[in-house]
């Protein structure tokens, strides 16, 4: 085999002494053949992060991880999970989500009584208008004005007395309605 004293790589380098072959990479041996004046390289056994010549010799038997070998000779290990032990969040950017992490997994749980917007809170009927406090991200409620379910939200002491009584207090089609009686107080 030939070997050629400047960059060619289909040749390999030429050497005369093991010191002319130093590729500075810590996972590599280099020596000189002398036979052949042709550097050998190879790998430093035992060294951490282990040498490689390819991506298959770092396969570390962790389906989660990807395995490459990169240009130092040197195996890296790299999750493709969204989430691990060295790396357990899990943000899906809900306000009203828990994320948690489990076999390389999120998964995400809706915390109890949080809303982001009105129709997300429960109604408490017809008379209540449900409200979603953006500041807090909880749910809350308003009364409707006048706003009725029945008779007795309307008359004396309801939601919506009128004071008066001289005042007929019904609740029609779901608005408290007073009406004056004929007959003088």
């Amino acid at each position: 085999m030939q070997c050629r004293y400047w960059p060619d790589p289909l040749l390999p380098k030429c050497c005369q002494t093991d010191l002319s072959c130093d590729d500075n990479i810590d996972c590599t041996a280099e020596s000189c053949n002398t036979d052949t004046n042709t550097c050998v390289q190879t790998l430093v056994p035992d060294q951490v992060p282990k040498c490689c010549w390819t991506a298959a010799d770092c396969n570390d038997g962790n389906p989660s991880t990807t395995d490459t070998c990169n240009s130092n000779k040197e195996c890296v290990n790299t999750s493709a999970c969204g989430c691990n032990e060295a790396n357990p969040v899990c943000n899906d950017s809900n306000v009203c989500t828990k994320g948690t992490c489990a076999d390389c997994e999120c998964s995400y749980a809706m915390i109890e009584d949080c809303c982001t917007k009105d129709e997300e809170c429960p109604s408490y009927g017809k008379c209540m208008v449900p409200i979603c406090i953006l500041a807090t991200n909880t749910c809350s409620s308003a009364v409707l004005y006048n706003c009725c379910e029945n008779d007795s939200h309307c008359m004396a002491g309801g939601t919506w007395d009128d004071g008066n009584d001289c005042t007929l207090d019904l609740c029609i089609v779901g608005e408290c309605r007073h009406i004056v009686t004929g007959d003088e107080c």
